[in-house]
């Protein structure tokens, strides 16, 4: 994602609770135009635009928790005006990105897909297994026009040491010496990196997840890296097999 190029609305139901509460009482979708609308509002503000509807984004909280004051508003109602103002300002292209789509339940995620065919692209994420798993699934989103792209690129052992090493000298570049970490390759034989790639297949949390693994052992037994794989390889297969007895989310579009 370019963010110099292009100007990103970020969706997240922060606090399910108040959206409960919306839904009990019949205002799901006003609530859900209600935070579209507040991320609108800051890139105008962003954009440099002084205006009195500025201050919706500033009385979210308030909305928030007085789910009354919203009318029945549907999808489009509120942020169709704002986004006619950031067009005025700017030629960047509006991307709506959904991350976690898959954790919302089908009624959810059909307000959400309202917003699709309102930006000029819409990025969804989700960890549903179904998707990465099943043909037949992809096909079947792909007719509908979606563009799937998978991120497994952790699958590479390289990589995957890249990333965690990136952390590692972000974390050393704002610390105090005392508490700088060793990269992982210096603390990890290489086979077992290989192992944890394939063990995570890809998963960007369970590798780092790893990493904090790694460092947790490493105060006990910081020289014996026989030791220290060991007991990561074998926290990464409890955490697979445990894995596959859970539920695993839906995603319903």
């Amino acid at each position: 994602m370019d963010t110099e190029k292009d100007l990103f609305v970020y969706f997240s139901l922060s606090d399910l609770d108040h959206y409960n509460l919306a839904k009990q009482k019949n205002k799901a979708e006003a609530y859900i135009e209600s935070i579209v609308a507040g991320e609108l509002l800051k890139i105008l503000s962003n954009l440099g635009l002084e205006s009195q509807m500025l201050r919706l984004g500033i009385n979210m909280p308030y909305i928030e928790e007085n789910i009354d004051v919203l009318k029945n508003y549907g999808a489009g109602d509120l942020i169709s005006g704002l986004i006619y103002r950031i067009r005025k300002l700017t030629d960047e292209r509006l991307i709506f990105v959904v991350d976690k789509i898959d954790t919302f339940s089908e009624s959810t995620q059909k307000i959400i897909a309202k917003y699709f065919d309102i930006f000029d692209q819409t990025i969804i994420m989700t960890s549903d297994e179904i998707v990465y798993n099943s043909n037949q699934r992809r096909t079947s989103l792909k007719e509908d026009g979606f563009d799937i792209i998978n991120v497994d690129y952790a699958k590479d052992p390289e990589i995957l040491t890249q990333i965690i090493d990136a952390r590692i000298n972000y974390h050393n570049e704002h610390t105090d010496s005392n508490y700088k970490l060793r990269t992982l390759s210096s603390m990890l034989d290489k086979d077992v990196i290989e192992k944890i790639a394939v063990l995570a297949n890809g998963n960007i949390r369970k590798i780092l997840c790893s990493a904090k693994l790694v460092y947790s052992k490493c105060n006990r037994e910081s020289e014996n890296k026989d030791a220290v794989g060991k007991y990561i390889l074998d926290a990464l297969n409890r955490s697979n097999n445990i894995h596959g007895f859970t539920r695993t989310k839906t995603l319903y579009l």
